[in-house]
């Protein structure tokens, strides 16, 4: 039998292989929401006597008893595993690996873009702000957009803590904004925040933040419309495998946001015209009022 695990264990990165004394694992369609908490649950058992078997030429024995795979795994000491292949060939096995900072950061970031793919404005903002703080344990999330003069920023959805807060809308100089402020590029402090605020902005923050992360919003027309921010005050650690999500986001947010501008424009346009209309129809209904006595019929005998 080692053979075909040393085998196995030689594709790709796989760490250990699992497997039972039968050579047969019961109800895998759902093992990797088993084993990654952040996934669905699954309600997968092991078969009696499971055992494991890693790169140190060694068959270890698991539990005796069913349990839910994410528990026996944890009982090895291994909070996250992935299972990324399963043999069937003698029975069936599966390859486990342990994966990395930036590949469990990329599948969460994937997660929140599957959640909010089928949303849309303010859902949308809301949704993404929630995702990306309840996913990765981020104190403070907030999506701001730049008013027309571009000093202040209001929030068009903001994770404070553990609850979605009302819209606000803040000066520029009293938050980490203007710092990035008037860049296209992202703006990373992933400990050192501090060393870079003004004293009005230092006074108007929670004392206990020290990262920051930001990603402006940029349009097809290279203008910044607002920004994405995260605020922790831990160190931001493994966030750079996520740039690539943020940017979807941040690409999707200015979608939304232009549309949201186009509408109110448009509502205004509409506002605008009806309000003429009405102004010039009155003034018609007076002028025909004005004239309606001065006009003599005239008669022919």
């Amino acid at each position: 039998m080692k053979p075909l695990l040393n085998q196995m264990l030689s594709f790709g990165r796989i760490n250990y292989v699992i497997f039972d004394q039968q050579g047969i694992i019961h109800q895998l369609s759902a093992l990797m929401g088993d084993l990654y908490p952040e996934l669905e649950p699954g309600k997968n058992v092991w078969s009696l006597y499971p055992q494991l078997y890693n790169h140190q030429d060694e068959i270890l024995g698991l539990n005796q008893h069913q349990e839910p795979v994410k528990i026996t795994v944890q009982s090895l000491g291994l909070s996250n595993v992935w299972a990324i292949h399963q043999w069937e060939e003698q029975g069936q096995y599966i390859g486990l690996i342990e994966p990395t900072l930036e590949e469990i950061t990329l599948v969460k970031g994937q997660q929140v873009l599957a959640e909010t793919i089928s949303l849309t404005g303010n859902h949308f903002f809301k949704a993404l702000v929630k995702g990306l703080a309840k996913k990765f344990n981020f104190p403070y999330v907030f999506l701001g957009s730049l008013t027309t003069e571009s000093d202040h920023i209001e929030t068009l959805a903001f994770w404070d803590q553990h609850r979605l807060v009302e819209p606000q809308i803040y000066p520029l100089d009293q938050t980490p904004c203007h710092i990035v402020h008037g860049k296209q590029s992202v703006c990373f402090y992933p400990w050192d925040l501090r060393r870079e605020l003004n004293s009005q902005t230092e006074q108007a923050l929670p004392p206990d933040l020290n990262s920051y992360f930001a990603m402006p919003l940029i349009n097809s027309h290279h203008k910044v419309l607002g920004y994405l921010c995260i605020l922790d005050q831990q160190p931001l650690v493994g966030l750079e495998g996520l740039y690539t999500v943020i940017n979807l986001l941040c690409h999707r947010a200015v979608v939304e946001i232009e549309q949201q501008r186009s509408a109110q424009e448009l509502n205004l346009i509409k506002t605008t015209l009806a309000a003429q209309v009405k102004q010039r129809t009155e003034e018609l209904n007076k002028t025909n009022e004005y004239l309606q006595p001065r006009i003599t019929p005239s008669c022919c005998d």
